[in-house]
């Protein structure tokens, strides 16, 4: 919510020559809501690759240590693909979050 009030604020100027053009909100916030997607995204895939080459890792050392030291690495399919959903839930959130404060900022400001 922070990150997206500031960016507002900086773009101010730009939100009122779109209203005064007769812009909606909604349009207003989906220009944001879109940019906030992209963003999250990029992000919360690059984190996913980078966590899931730590479990590969961890369970390389894991296998070479040996079973006396320390348990099986291993994750069934599910995990699998609840570990990869992870992003696309983030970047939704993310998402909504934004076209909410948005919504909710223009309504206070107009």
């Amino acid at each position: 919510m922070l990150t997206t009030r500031s960016a507002l604020a900086i773009h101010q100027e730009i939100v009122e020559v779109l209203h005064l053009i007769g812009a909606q909100d909604t349009y207003i916030a989906q220009q944001f809501q879109k940019h906030a997607f992209r963003l999250s995204i990029k992000g919360s895939l690059s984190g996913a690759f980078f966590a899931i080459a730590t479990l590969f890792g961890v369970a390389h050392l894991a296998n070479e240590v040996g079973p006396n030291l320390l348990p099986s690495m291993s994750l069934s399919f599910w995990y699998w693909i609840f570990i990869l959903l992870i992003p696309i839930a983030v970047s939704l959130s993310a998402m909504l979050t934004a076209r909410l404060t948005i919504l909710y900022t223009l309504r206070r400001m107009y």
